[in-house]
């Protein structure tokens, strides 16, 4: 049997903006990426390039975060 592609969160690093916003965890699985539906990591890298200031996840669980772009270029 073949499965459809799923985005799969495996880790968040400590001290993250995901760690911090306590909603994401590992084994959710990711939709939408800034209103865009994902499937795949071309898919995801596609809808972060069209990220302005904010990055935006929705989960299969129907939780929606958003992350500050800048804030997470100061983590890294």
């Amino acid at each position: 049997n073949q499965y459809e592609p799923k985005l799969i969160i495996t880790h968040i690093f400590p001290n993250s903006q995901a760690q911090e916003c306590r909603e994401l965890s590992q084994g959710d699985i990711i939709e939408q990426i800034n209103g865009h539906d994902v499937a795949t990591l071309e898919q995801f890298r596609n809808a972060f390039k069209k990220s302005d200031q904010f990055l935006t996840i929705r989960t299969d669980e129907k939780r929606f975060v958003v992350l500050s772009l800048e804030k997470i270029a100061q983590q890294e």
